[in-house]
């Protein structure tokens, strides 16, 4: 009966300790925070998830700029509310920050918690991302080794075929950098932008992508109508064949086939078009006119001479390209109007010609107009040679005009023969042979009517006027000859003759003398004889 009693009472207690056992012991759970995602590079947003805190307080999160543990380099980077479950989360983005572990820290109530690590790893930043062959990109390197030197930027431009397009690249101490380049030769598509340094192999390095697009460059944006403009074209496909260049739509120059590198140049001459802008695009056999941002060329009014340079009496022309349509235009030389003319539906009027006036040498501009901004000048270079120097005939050197008191000698010499005309010979008479302003007693431009020209000798003679006749005495004579362009030949040499054999009065002191003589004879001869021989 013991035995049973025994066994009944350790059957009781196994029966109370089965439940005791079944049931676990409570475990006490720790405050944790975890970092999604647990790398990247400065300016990713990260999250912080914080759990089983105290509820009903709050939670900041602080991030350490230095890698490593031992640095106290902390900085806010956000702070949430724990709920009554005690859970908060956090989003910042990494600041700036050399790559490596960094302690991100929970600090509730003023007093520091728990920890996590995020790993900075490098990262490039491309502006802007897309573009044609030759734009200028600007590229932000964050996550390097602090102060790290010797960086270098990749751009594949075909699998792994790279143009090193800028280097010698340091970082600062927070592992960042700016540099800018230009997109090199590539066809379109996405190419992978990387970059190493001192510290940061190609494979630690997070790429970057820059998708090529077709794009075209014009050497000149700007010109007349007849002006020779190559077409760049770029980002096309490699070796794409049937590119084809269009103004206003309408084919230009002829076709061609990209090179390896999605590149091909198209070369044409504007055609006739009015004035402004007119688009220019292009395609090929893959690529669409669509896919690519037109260029501009503007065209102005322009005007064409021919010739455009000559002499006075030059049949000269003159023609128009890139003026308004059906415009009404007035041709002016020297803002003396000549003639007009009407411009077609492409802006252009056909040659219009005139005689070059009489001008003086140099530029003389040709305008064509219709009154308003349409309006293009050129200019007519009128001839500067000088003519020939004239000869001098008559009076010759030291030759004696005239007998008697005040002479108007008349002057005479060979014709210069010149291109533009001669418009006027210059006389000038002087006291001496230097023609000091003292001396000089004449000068006068003899125009073609004050002239007599004798065909058989080519000659051509003047008179003095009578009221500037000239006293006995010795004088001097020179002549240049200006031609219609106003081109002087110079000064003969000037030549000395003498005027009159006696002045006036010793003329007639010398009659009067002679009277008296004459007198005396007859009076001797005559009236004394006939009293002798009474």
């Amino acid at each position: 009966m013991k035995i049973l009693a025994r066994l009944v009472i350790a059957l009781a207690v196994c029966l109370i300790a089965i439940p005791l056992i079944a049931t676990p012991v409570q475990a006490v759970e720790m405050e944790t925070i975890t970092v999604w995602p647990s790398s990247g590079h400065p300016g990713e947003e990260i999250h912080v998830i914080g759990t089983h805190f105290e509820g009903d307080e709050e939670a900041e999160i602080y991030y350490n700029l230095i890698p490593g543990t031992g640095s106290t380099d902390y900085e806010k980077v956000g702070e949430d509310d724990i709920d009554s479950e005690g859970n908060f989360s956090v989003h910042f983005d990494v600041p700036d920050s050399a790559k490596g572990d960094h302690r991100v820290r929970a600090k509730v109530d003023g007093v520091w918690s728990v920890s996590a690590y995020f790993e900075v790893i490098p990262g490039l930043e491309l502006d802007p991302e897309e573009g044609a062959v030759g734009e200028e990109v600007s590229v932000t390197g964050t996550g390097f080794a602090e102060d790290e030197e010797d960086i270098e930027i990749r751009f594949y431009v075909d699998g792994s075929d790279y143009e090193k397009v800028a280097d010698n690249i340091t970082a600062d101490e927070y592992g960042s950098w700016d540099e800018t380049f230009y997109v090199p030769a590539c066809d379109k598509g996405d190419h992978r932008v990387d970059a190493r340094g001192d510290d940061s192999e190609l494979s630690d390095v997070e790429d970057a992508t820059f998708e090529v697009l077709p794009g075209l460059s014009l050497s000149k944006s700007s010109g007349h109508v007849g002006d020779t403009v190559t077409v760049t074209g770029s980002g096309f496909g490699s070796k794409e064949k049937g590119v084809k260049v269009t103004y206003d739509d309408d084919q230009v120059g002829a076709s061609t086939t990209a090179d390896s590198d999605g590149t091909w140049t198209i070369s044409f001459e504007v055609p006739a078009s009015t004035k402004g802008s007119h688009d220019i695009d292009a395609y090929g056999n893959s690529t669409h006119a669509s896919d690519i941002d037109d260029k501009t060329f503007t065209v102005s009014p322009n005007v064409v001479l021919s010739p455009s340079n000559g002499h006075v009496g030059t049949d000269l022309s003159i023609s128009g390209t890139g003026f308004a349509a059906s415009k009404s235009m007035t041709i002016f030389y020297d803002d003396v109007q000549q003639d007009t003319s009407t411009t077609d539906s492409n802006g252009s009027f056909p040659a219009v010609s005139f005689t070059v006036p009489a001008g003086i040498h140099g530029n003389h501009p040709v305008k064509a107009t219709d009154g308003s901004a349409n309006t293009a000048t050129a200019n007519f270079v009128m001839e500067s040679t000088p003519p020939p120097l004239p000869t001098l005939v008559s009076p010759q050197e030291g030759a004696r005009v005239g007998l008697v008191g005040s002479v108007a000698p008349t002057f005479q010499w060979q014709v210069v023969i010149d291109d533009s005309g001669i418009g006027h010979y210059t006389l000038e008479i002087a006291s001496d042979e230097v023609f000091t302003a003292e001396a000089m007693l004449f000068t006068h431009d003899i125009i073609e009517t004050e002239w007599t020209l004798d065909t058989a000798s080519n000659t051509a003679s003047y008179t003095l006027p009578g009221e500037n006749a000239l006293a006995s005495g010795t004088y001097y004579w020179r002549l240049q000859a200006v031609d219609k362009a106003q081109n002087d030949s110079g000064w003969a040499v000037a030549q000395s003759f003498h005027s009159g054999l006696l002045p006036l009065w010793a003329f007639i002191t010398a009659i009067a003398l002679a009277a008296v003589l004459i007198g005396a004879l007859v009076y001797l001869l005559v009236v004394r004889r006939r009293g002798y021989y009474d």
